[in-house]
């Protein structure tokens, strides 16, 4: 009809925020001050993050004592202060509200050097959206079908269902088309 409509649309690609296959790790530790401090063997994964929301990070395979997430507006280096930091010695799971410029979440997750032990925490951490620990959900990544710039098309599953996204059409021409395609002389 030669109306020019935008949607929005708003995706959950799954509760859990983190992939474990291919997690951002840096050596930094969040100290009281809310600094991030180098050290060798210290593993904190980054993920970003949206302003004003609240996220709850569950870490089932409790391979410290310390366990420590912090938010904050740069990426963390030895040279970012956090906004907000969370820490226990006890607990499995800490809740953090980001603050209306925060960007990035960090969470002290393991030290040392041993792999295995790094790969069982990291698969059994989840960081989702809200106030409140739930049951375990692996990170999901949609299933693209088509892309061309910043637009694509795929499949994703949010709960139980699958849905298609699409943002781009194809159109097929026959020749009887009129009224869509403009040009100027």
């Amino acid at each position: 009809d030669g109306s020019s409509q935008t949607h929005t649309l708003n995706l959950n690609l799954g509760k859990n925020l983190f992939d474990a296959e291919h997690p951002v790790i840096e050596a930094l530790l969040i100290n009281s001050s809310l600094q991030f401090v180098a050290s060798t063997n210290a593993n904190t994964v980054v993920i970003p993050i949206e302003p004003n929301t609240t996220y709850t990070v569950s870490r089932g395979y409790h391979a410290i004592n310390d366990f420590t997430i912090a938010t904050s507006t740069a990426y963390p280096s030895t040279s970012t202060t956090a906004t907000s930091r969370q820490t226990t010695n006890s607990q499995n799971v800490l809740t953090i509200t980001s603050g209306p410029q925060d960007h990035y979440l960090s969470a002290y997750v393991y030290f040392g050097t041993d792999m295995t032990a790094l790969d069982d925490t990291l698969n059994a951490l989840q960081i989702e959206k809200g106030s409140s620990a739930t049951t375990y959900a692996a990170y999901f990544t949609p299933i693209e079908l088509c892309k061309i710039g910043n637009y694509q098309d795929y499949i994703y599953k949010s709960g139980g269902d699958w849905y298609v996204h699409k943002e781009i059409t194809k159109k097929v021409l026959d020749g009887t088309e009129t009224g869509w395609i403009t040009s100027s002389h």
